[in-house]
């Protein structure tokens, strides 16, 4: 899974940011967020969650088949 996410370099002082480590399997993702009111980082987080999870078993499922 590849994601394409471009982020503005250029952080008003007014926005919120915050670090921070998530693991989901034995994967470890660095999440840096910065709140510019715009969208929640919850539901985000829970989809490339579950976009983890079904790529691993669709990975898992077609080396299955293979033997």
């Amino acid at each position: 899974m590849h994601l394409n996410n471009s982020v503005d370099n250029t952080i008003n002082e007014n926005h919120t940011s915050s670090y921070r480590e998530v693991k989901i399997g034995k994967t470890l993702y660095c999440v840096t967020s910065i709140y510019m009111g715009e969208k929640e980082l919850g539901p985000t987080l829970e989809k490339l969650a579950v976009r983890h999870v079904l790529n691993e078993m669709d990975s898992k499922a077609k080396q299955w088949l293979r033997t």
